[in-house]
């Protein structure tokens, strides 16, 4: 079996600043990001 591979290379990547940055990308997606690591991102 063999994994696809997919050309990602158009995607953006944002960077989110500022004290309120948790409370703002936690009502933008389903999960709960406060739960998030930077190594598991």
């Amino acid at each position: 079996m063999t994994a696809p591979l997919f050309d990602l290379s158009g995607r953006a990547k944002l960077r989110i600043t500022g004290s309120d940055r948790l409370r703002f990308l936690n009502g933008q997606v389903t999960n709960d990001v406060r739960k998030a690591s930077e190594s598991a991102a």
